[in-house]
């Protein structure tokens, strides 16, 4: 897929310093300036990946805070890459991201949300502006300024930015994001939002959501689901697919319906033969109920995953090459999961054995969920810690 001439500006931004340096200086005086002047409103700006998607945590507190009363007064703003993509939203209540009306919207909203960066890697804020930060995921691959191949201005944001509250699901994200958000002193256990789903939907609920997402994707009744949900490779964006030949894809689907997530960032090239292509789809909850084991590498789905107490197994068919290249905070060998380097002994292990999901997994993992959000409405309201 070809990228658009936007992309190739923001590719030029980000991977060269002195465009990069120059790019932060202008906007730092702009984005000033625009705090300086313009008055606060009863608005909250949300965004999703940097305005790729309509999901993760920003929408499940977006749903939940148009429901309550409290909120009432506020006005809610999605901002979107592709806005026209998201017909969920209404016309008054999203906004191209890309465009310097965003940045006005934005500088005049008393609350931003978001799970990655909302102010396009410049790291600035007004004083009454509220900024929460969901992140997206529990990391076991490095980020920010423990990334060896990070450019200045994306190492330069996760060192300057300042979250007014920063959410995390246990000790261990917690005590990482504390490091790689040096900047920011407000982290609070609260769990993920986007796993609320995950957490309150009794048994029936389940049941009757996999029979209708089976009908959806047409899958073999007789089969058990794979989930297959690998992490980016800075290093090869082509499709995670082609590590498997057509044989063991074949071998493999006799057993499984195959499901295949590719991450976000790679381009629309996967093969669709044997697999069944769902990375477009925004609730990332769905696949998870739906599936019965999941595969998957240095990603962070594994933590979300294992809310569910159904079996994981790593593939890291490039283990050596990943950790040299991007660096792990907990060395997948360590997480007590099965793990397969090599192509043929997974397809063969996968195929002949039942797993399960090993007890000693849920250490990294906090059983603490702030399902009503009573941390971050108070953040909201009180306008701070």
């Amino acid at each position: 897929m070809k990228k658009s001439s936007l992309s190739n500006v923001k590719d030029r931004i980000k991977n060269s310093n002195a465009i990069g340096t120059l790019f932060l200086i202008v906007m730092t005086i702009v984005l000033r300036i625009l705090s300086f002047l313009l008055p606060k409103k009863k608005q909250i700006v949300f965004s999703s990946f940097s305005g790729r998607q309509y999901s993760d945590s920003p929408r499940t507190i977006y749903e939940l805070l148009k429901k309550d009363p409290q909120f009432k007064d506020y006005k809610m703003i999605w901002a979107f890459t592709n806005p026209d993509n998201f017909p969920e939203v209404s016309d008054q209540n999203k906004i191209n991201i890309d465009s310097f009306w965003y940045y006005i919207v934005l500088f005049s909203s008393r609350v931003w949300i978001s799970n990655a960066s909302l102010e396009r890697l410049i790291p600035v804020k007004p004083k009454k502006t509220i900024y929460i930060n969901t992140w997206h995921g529990v990391p076991i691959k490095h980020l920010g300024p423990d990334e060896k191949n990070l450019s200045f201005i994306v190492k330069n944001w996760y060192r300057r930015v300042q979250f007014d509250l920063l959410t995390a699901s246990g000790s261990y994200d917690m005590r990482v994001f504390k490091s790689i958000f040096s900047n920011t002193h407000n982290v609070k256990i609260t769990g993920l939002p986007r796993n609320r789903e995950l957490v309150i939907l009794d048994e029936k609920q389940k049941r009757l959501k996999r029979a209708h997402l089976r009908k959806k994707y047409m899958l073999d009744p007789n089969k058990p689901v794979l989930l297959y949900a690998p992490t980016f490779r800075e290093y090869d964006q082509s499709s995670q697919l082609n590590i498997f030949d057509e044989a063991d894809l074949k071998h493999l689907s006799k057993k499984y319906n195959l499901l295949f997530r590719g991450h976000y960032f790679v381009g629309d090239n996967q093969p669709k033969k044997y697999f069944i292509d769902v990375s477009n789809e925004q609730n990332l909850n769905d696949l998870m109920l739906l599936s019965d084991l999941l595969v998957s590498d240095y990603s962070s789905i594994v933590f979300d995953y294992a809310l569910l107490n159904k079996p994981i197994v790593l593939f890291c068919y490039d283990l050596e090459k990943y950790l040299n290249y991007r660096g792990v905070y907990i060395d997948p060998r360590k997480l007590g999961l099965p793990i397969f380097e090599d192509v043929s002994i997974f397809i063969e292990k996968v195929t002949t054995r039942n797993f399960e999901l090993p007890a000693q997994f849920n250490d990294y993992f906090n059983a603490y969920f702030d399902e009503d959000l009573k941390k971050i409405k108070k953040v909201i309201l009180k306008g701070g810690n």
